[in-house]
């Protein structure tokens, strides 16, 4: 007899743990990475919010491979999340020739053309 999930929560972790044994053939690494993949793809936000709960408190229930993917994807969104630094460009650097300031233009107007189309010009508009 199958077991009965009442909980929202328990019946993710069954799901995570389907989805990570369905993958345990390939090797823990694999699996882990492509259970993560699985979740990502095709878990609504609302069950990732629910499974990320789950494992905030505590994880109970979870299989090792499931809880190793959850705790991937876990690391991935607080590294993307992350504010990237841009690196700034350095006062001396040439400005890029495409730019309308290096051209003398106003940098909102600039209404000269860059190229000829046959049949085209300034006067036919």
């Amino acid at each position: 007899m199958s077991e009965i999930h009442t909980t929202p929560s328990e019946r993710l972790v069954m799901m995570a743990n389907q989805i990570a044994k369905n993958f345990a053939a390939q090797g823990e690494e694999r699996a882990v990475h492509k259970t993560a993949e699985h979740i990502k793809a095709f878990w609504d936000p609302r069950m990732r919010r629910k499974i990320d709960e789950h494992l905030e408190a505590g994880g109970a229930g979870l299989e090792p491979y499931a809880l190793a993917a959850l705790e991937q994807l876990k690391m991935r969104e607080t590294a993307a999340a992350a504010p990237a630094e841009t690196p700034a460009r350095p006062v001396d650097a040439p400005v890029s020739p495409q730019s309308p300031s290096s051209q003398g233009g106003d940098t909102g107007n600039d209404h000269r053309w860059r190229f000829k189309l046959p049949g085209f010009s300034r006067s036919s508009h």
